[in-house]
């Protein structure tokens, strides 16, 4: 008994379907457009709209989505991340205070929110306010936090060391000796910066490789601290000076 298909039989052949995620799977930044142009050379007659081409993405279980921005990394530096990682694979990382920087925006326009009939409504301040946080962790907790609204130079970074990290950490250590992580920018390998922390901290500066922010385990907290303050307006110094002291406690969980 043959049992036909009800409905207007599609125009994409299984055949071109399977072209279609290879063109994907090769390139996943190949747009609708250009899909159709690479079947229209194999298929000459072949006559689709781009909405097609979308449609058969879907039902092959292909969404568009912005793509999750990492570093550019070059040969060398993959080389260097690779070297470090080896030297370091045995490192006792309970001694190491890993220092960070980030920009946390009161009100952002990329907060989703779930609409079924109308396209919801954000209002957004023209200037929206930025607050800016440096942050130290380690194994044992919080080591410091300061937050500020104006550009860090290298005397900003050092006033930023001198009063929320060196006594910090050392208080929190005792007479054991630690370690300070940060990265490469510019105003942390300073001529100033670099003679205090030579003084203050000889031979006990991590090395750290470039472009390789993914590393720190601070960014976990970054990331969290984002999560929690999107979406509020307003100068929010106090609640984000509260949630770093609770993540860095246990007390806040990204899903919570």
């Amino acid at each position: 008994m043959d049992i036909h298909r009800s409905g207007r039989p599609r125009k994409v052949s299984p055949q071109m379907r399977r072209q279609i995620g290879k063109i994907v799977n090769s390139n996943h930044f190949a747009t609708a457009a250009e899909i159709k142009a690479r079947l229209e050379e194999t298929h000459p007659d072949f006559e689709v709209s781009e909405q097609t081409i979308r449609d058969e993405l879907c039902r092959l279980g292909y969404t568009a989505t912005l793509p999750r921005r990492v570093p550019l990394l070059t040969e060398r530096a993959k080389q260097n991340r690779l070297e470090w990682a080896q030297n370091y694979s045995h490192y006792d990382w309970r001694k190491v205070v890993f220092s960070d920087e980030t920009t946390l925006q009161m009100f952002r326009n990329t907060c989703l929110a779930w609409s079924k009939y109308k396209k919801p409504i954000a209002p957004m301040v023209k200037h929206p306010f930025k607050l800016h946080v440096w942050g130290a962790i380690c194994a044992r907790g919080k080591v410091g936090l300061y937050t500020f609204v104006e550009n860090m130079d290298r005397h900003l970074y050092r006033q930023i060391l001198n009063e929320n990290l060196y006594d910090n950490a050392t208080n929190m250590y005792g007479n054991r000796r630690w370690i300070f992580q940060q990265d490469n920018d510019p105003k942390h390998t300073s001529k100033d910066v670099r003679g205090d922390l030579e003084l203050k901290l000889p031979g006990r500066v991590l090395s750290w490789p470039s472009y390789s922010p993914d590393l720190n385990p601070i960014e976990n907290i970054r990331a969290i601290l984002k999560q929690k303050n999107q979406g509020h307006g307003g100068k929010k110094e106090k609640s984000i000076t509260s949630c770093f002291y609770c993540i860095c406690r246990g007390r806040i969980s990204p899903m919570k």
